[in-house]
């Protein structure tokens, strides 16, 4: 059982959110394991769940089942998760992207994984990093090569 917070990325409103490319890894890994037997729960209220249909469709979200959980408490929603859960028959897994509801979820005795993805650029991936010249990489390149050429390999410090 998937959050869809953890395949869609955080937006304003339900079809304007664009998938997450490691949750849907996530999902894409699992799918092909269960053979398919895996649903997505909506964390909250949807008038017309027609939306929700579509956007799984478009962004390649095959969820045999899914279930909007008409609610935002954390208990309420892990309630609803593990009567889903426990309905397969067998164990089933929530993963989740709310810390609290997963932490509901893991409390009733349910196996339930917290998955988190940074939405923001790590500061060694900024713009701002200055480059290397050119010059700089090809000097250090040939200082390499006349090391190893200089170098006795039968001597091993």
């Amino acid at each position: 059982m998937f959050d869809y917070d953890v395949v869609a990325r955080p937006g304003k409103d339900l079809g304007g959110r664009a998938p997450d490319p490691d949750g849907m890894a996530l999902w894409r890994t699992h799918h092909d394991k269960s053979m398919g037997s895996m649903g997505i729960v909506y964390p909250g209220t949807l008038d017309n769940t027609e939306m929700l249909q579509s956007w799984l469709m478009i962004n390649g979200v095959k969820a045999p089942m899914y279930e909007v959980l008409d609610t935002t408490d954390p208990a309420l929603q892990a309630d609803k998760i593990c009567r889903i859960l426990s309905a397969s028959g067998k164990r089933g897994i929530f993963v989740g992207a709310n810390t609290d509801t997963v932490r509901e979820v893991y409390a009733r005795g349910s196996v339930a994984i917290l998955f988190m993805t940074p939405h923001v650029v790590r500061p060694e991936w900024t713009s701002t990093k200055t480059m290397k010249s050119w010059d700089a990489l090809t000097e250090e390149i040939d200082n390499q090569r006349k090391q190893a050429a200089e170098r006795s390999w039968g001597d091993l410090d």
